[in-house]
């Protein structure tokens, strides 16, 4: 019944508008009156389990879900739990009580068209001002690449020299990757990116198990990064940061206090699979590399200047 609201709202952001409905001739033909293509309708019964919305948030790369607060009867927490797992925003549009009195501010809500009227309608029940815009974006964001899929470490490199390309101080901080240089670093340096790199030796997570060493140089280049994000540097990625965690090298915990704690002005980028859930929670980009295909499965071995 809203998505006459959203629909034009988000087509004139530019945002793609994915209508979950009841699959019922009613609800489809509503989407579709409302001005959704079929590829933008996905009608389905609920409620669904946890991993199956999280896999549909993920096929449909969808970064915000809105749903109303229908309770543990209409699948809400697994919604909630599934949008954590995939980074989306979630939004819960919950429906204040009604007297008798109020009923007849119901049609006038019914009618709104859009979110600037929606909005002022909300503030006005509540007697609380509406919220100002924004006048400008937010400093210091969190972003967080991670999956099975390559170009994790490559999203961190090339956030690196875009960073330098506009004049900002970047830090690159490598966590676990020890043994020869990957080709990377010697662009990075040559841009003027200052390289910090802790792990010498080649890493036991892709032979014999963890080592000594790999716990040393995480926890060295956890160190680095604290200091790094202190405020000396405008850009500093962690690149590996998350499989770190992950492994057990260091905490989840150790992790989001280091970027938590950064400077106003810092951006954070942080690279690796297994990116831990409290991480999730607190970035503001999160991209999920997703394996299609790689030719490692075809017997095709890391090639120098592609894969490092």
């Amino acid at each position: 019944r809203a998505l006459a609201t959203y629909v034009p709202v988000c087509r004139q952001a530019a945002v793609r508008c994915i209508a979950r409905v009841l699959p019922t001739a009613d609800s489809i033909a509503a989407a579709a009156a409302a001005g959704l293509a079929p590829a933008d309708i996905v009608a389905l019964q609920g409620p669904t389990s946890v991993e199956l919305d999280a896999a549909l948030l993920a096929h449909l790369r969808a970064t915000v879900i809105v749903t109303k607060e229908s309770g543990p009867a209409g699948g809400v927490p697994d919604k909630l739990t599934a949008a954590r797992q995939v980074g989306a925003t979630a939004v819960v549009v919950a429906r204040h009580p009604m007297t008798d009195a109020d009923a007849g501010t119901d049609a006038d809500a019914d009618a709104m068209r859009s979110i600037d009227e929606l909005v002022a309608h909300v503030a006005a029940f509540y007697a609380a001002p509406a919220p100002a815009a924004p006048t400008s974006a937010p400093s210091g964001l969190v972003h967080v690449y991670t999956g099975t899929g390559k170009g994790k470490t490559s999203a961190g490199v090339g956030l690196a020299v875009r960073g330098a390309g506009a004049r900002l101080k970047v830090a690159f901080v490598q966590f676990v990757k020890g043994g020869s240089e990957s080709s990377e670093l010697a662009s990075l340096r040559q841009l003027g990116v200052q390289v910090i790199r802790p792990a010498e030796e080649p890493t036991g997570l892709l032979a014999h198990g963890i080592t000594d060493a790999d716990r040393a140089a995480a926890a060295a280049a956890l160190t680095a990064a604290r200091s790094a994000l202190a405020g000396a540097f405008d850009l500093v990625v962690l690149d590996e940061a998350c499989v770190a965690a992950d492994k057990g090298l260091l905490t989840a915990a150790e992790l989001v206090q280091a970027v938590s704690e950064r400077a106003v002005h810092t951006e954070a980028a942080l690279t690796g699979r297994g990116a831990p859930p409290e991480l999730l929670a607190i970035a503001d980009y999160v991209t999920d590399m997703r394996l299609v295909a790689h030719p490692y499965y075809r017997g095709v071995g890391a090639r120098k200047g592609i894969e490092y």
